[in-house]
């Protein structure tokens, strides 16, 4: 629209309050939109994640027990303190204890003489625990004890590998073949 001029010969510039008020309700309704946009996303994104990490966490987890059992250590060993498996079950859900002595290297470096070292051979174990945060789901932890002492199920430190774990189940047979029944236990015991 066309401006009369003022006294002083300029016309007269500007925006009115509600021009204003228009426009910042539309920036205002822009960044909310974009806001929310944003939020989905992310919230999208972090289940994506949750997802793939449940899904290949599981995978690299039986990876990582399957590799310390191919390595179990038999030579110049008690068969006593070769394995060990017990029962267990924690909110109802299989728990089972897995430990034994390794000939895999050990992830956790030791201090030793002011210098960090890894053993050749260890002691390993596989936990579940409760989870604090959810009753449905358990936590697993990896056992290692560095070297080889005269009780290679107890001690060492525990390392957390995940708290998403609804159930661990070892089954020992004693026989081979398909009618073969599994055992709750396992440990050798001299002359049974």
């Amino acid at each position: 629209r066309a401006q009369e001029p003022r006294a002083g010969g300029s016309p007269r510039a500007g925006f009115s309050l509600v021009e204003v008020m228009v426009v910042l309700l539309i920036v205002g309704g822009l960044m909310l939109a974009i806001t929310q946009l944003l939020e989905s996303t992310r919230i999208s994104r972090d289940t994506i994640h949750n997802i793939q990490e449940t899904q290949l966490a599981g995978p690299a987890i039986m990876d990582l027990v399957e590799r310390d059992l191919r390595s179990l250590l038999v030579y110049d060993r008690r068969a006593e303190d070769l394995l060990q498996v017990q029962d267990r079950a924690v909110y109802g859900m299989d728990a089972d204890a897995l430990d034994f002595a390794a000939t895999t290297n050990s992830l956790l470096p030791v201090q030793v003489e002011q210098r960090l070292v890894r053993s050749d051979v260890c002691e390993v174990g596989y936990r579940l625990r409760p989870n604090p945060t959810d009753d449905d789901f358990l936590e697993i932890y990896r056992r290692e004890d560095f070297g080889i002492d005269d009780e290679p199920f107890d001690g060492g430190t525990y390392t957390f590998l995940h708290d998403r774990v609804k159930r661990f189940s070892v089954q020992v047979f004693t026989a081979d073949g398909i009618d073969a029944e599994p055992i709750d236990e396992w440990r050798y015991e001299e002359g049974g």
